[in-house]
């Protein structure tokens, strides 16, 4: 029933009514009674949660009122330093440049100031030699001299010495001249140095103050996200060396594309991995949830995505580099040998869902590759005839993955060589008996490696193919709906429209931790693919599934 339907049965608004007398400060019916909802409808569990949320300041408006306003006065900052800086920088350009050019004169002015003076040793050495050769010359020969070409030379020897003398001056005025033009334009230059450093040191504490309010909002919401079981959803951008990336990674966590006719469109998820994440990075952010299973709770991780965009490497990874599925089962091995006083088993299962049918990948398809069949025990979603091994060690899970690969439909298409043709379903079942509290802790980690969605325009697919990609297509459509009848509080979803839905009923149909990985193409080429992979996710992000609860029996 809708909310707003909700809060006008009586017996409803009686008990809003209480939880609004016990928290006067809470005025939000609608949000009273979701809360309620949340709380099977036990006022003192919905005043507890209220309490706790409010100390931790979650609900405090007036906080995040503040943190909105300092948050902007910082952006405010963030951009005045840098049009200042740029102005600097600007400046700074300048200054180099006239700094260049007064060089340039200088060493010109030296170059001349050498040749003047070369100029005047070889006139002052001509002179000289005129001199001797007059006091050399004996009595008779000086009636022989011509006076007049001597006096022509001693004008010209007075003239050039002038002159030196007039362009050495104006040299050494214009060296002084350009020197304090140089050494003004050093202090400046000096200074615009100093500022600038200054300018990027601030930039970069408010950069810094800036993340960091950031980082708090999203640890805030985060928090929020948990107690309302609402889906996270992780973004991984493949690198593909065929073509630049046209994408854009935003330093404070989003991404950027454009949407076409010049507009650009921002999204937001738990965590960004861009093309250069490593599979360790990815696991590191989603192993707390992984984990969990040990401790008896239903946990589930969904890869999605056009066809290409890497899904089945963020799963399965490669024996270089593993994937999630492999490092999940790692990990929890080693959380199992940690806990010496708890006795752990643990079973494995995979299937796929290829062409709206159910098939065993732990079975060889020459043994017989027959369709399985989903029903319905009471509350649990079982697969008739499925095969199940225990395993004790990673040699174990390796074997059975390599199987389970090896029996997987794969097939080459335009758009991805080595394509899944199917979903493959990965089920772990952890059973942990505690030695000291006699209980059992019955944990399940559901591991989806979705088919590419494609368009077949793109793909060209035709016979088998066509037929493949029409499946595909069909089931992510039903999961599509199937998330957003929850969303929308739906009182019918639709889980049987498939059977990739039908078989995921237990793990997306609430008490379950579910995480979902989107992958992208970095490409321009498949824009159209990713702006609607990332809607995708960012309608699943608002998904409430409720939150989810150990499953942990008493042994008597």
């Amino acid at each position: 029933m809708p909310l707003n339907w909700e809060r006008h049965v009586p017996n409803i608004t009686n008990l809003a009514e209480k939880v609004q007398k016990a928290c006067p400060q809470w005025k939000d019916t609608r949000a009273i009674v979701a809360l309620l909802r949340q709380c099977n409808y036990s006022v003192e569990d919905c005043v507890s949660i209220f309490t706790s949320l409010n100390d931790d300041g979650v609900l405090d408006t007036s906080e995040h009122s503040g943190r909105d306003m300092l948050r902007a006065k910082l952006e405010k900052q963030l951009v005045e330093s840098r049009y200042q800086l740029k102005r600097m920088e600007e400046r700074n350009k300048e200054l180099e440049m006239d700094n260049e050019i007064l060089q340039t004169k200088l060493q010109e002015l030296e170059m001349e100031n050498r040749r003047l003076k070369r100029d005047a040793e070889r006139h002052s050495k001509y002179q000289q030699q005129i001199v001797n050769k007059k006091h050399s010359t004996s009595g008779r020969s000086i009636f022989f001299t011509p006076r007049r070409n001597l006096h022509v030379l001693k004008e010209d020897v007075n003239t050039l010495q002038t002159k030196i003398v007039s362009l050495q001056s104006a040299a050494t005025k214009g060296m002084t001249t350009y020197r304090t033009m140089l050494d003004k334009f050093s202090s400046e230059i000096t200074k615009l140095l100093c500022a600038y450093r200054g300018q990027s040191r601030e930039i970069g504490e408010v950069r810094a103050l800036y993340q960091k309010e950031s980082l708090h909002r999203k640890l805030l919401y985060n928090e929020v996200q948990e107690l309302r079981g609402n889906i996270r959803v992780f973004c991984r951008c493949r690198y593909d060396e065929r073509g630049a990336c046209a994408l854009k990674f935003d330093a404070s966590g989003m991404i950027v594309c454009s949407t076409g006719q010049g507009r650009r469109r921002a999204y937001d998820f738990e965590k960004i991995f861009p093309p250069n994440s490593t599979q360790e990075e990815v696991f590191q952010d989603t192993k707390a949830t992984i984990t969990s299973c040990v401790d008896g709770y239903n946990v589930c991780i969904i890869a999605f995505g056009q066809t290409g965009a890497g899904k089945t490497y963020t799963m399965m990874g490669s024996r270089d580099q593993p994937g999630v599925n492999i490092r999940s089962v790692k990990e929890l091995f080693r959380i199992c040998k940690e806990r010496t006083k708890v006795k752990y088993s643990m079973k494995v299962s995979m299937v796929e869902v290829y062409n709206e049918a159910v098939f065993d990948l732990l079975v060889a398809p020459d043994d017989g590759h027959e369709k399985l069949q989903i029903i319905k025990k009471g509350k649990e979603t079982v697969v008739q005839g499925l095969t199940e091994f225990e395993i004790r060690n990673m040699d174990d899970i390796m074997m059975v993955m390599q199987e389970g690969e090896q029996n997987r439909t794969v097939a080459d298409t335009k758009m991805n060589t080595n394509s899944s043709r199917s979903h493959q379903v990965l089920m772990l079942r952890v059973e942990g008996y505690d030695r000291v509290s006699k209980t059992t802790s019955h944990g399940r980690l559901t591991l989806v490696d979705l088919a590419g969605s494609e368009r077949i325009s793109r793909s060209e697919a035709t016979g088998i193919r066509l037929v493949e990609a029409a499946s595909i297509n069909k089931s992510l459509s039903a999961l599509g709906q199937v998330f957003s009848s929850i969303r929308n509080n739906a009182l019918h979803i639709p889980y049987r429209n498939s059977k990739l839905t039908f078989l995921l009923q237990p793990s997306i149909g609430g008490d379950s931790k579910v995480c979902v990985f989107v992958n992208i193409s970095p490409l321009a080429s498949n824009l159209a693919e990713t702006i609607s992979t990332l809607e995708f996710g960012q309608n699943v992000r608002q998904v409430e599934l409720g939150q989810a609860h150990k499953h942990i029996t008493k042994v008597i």
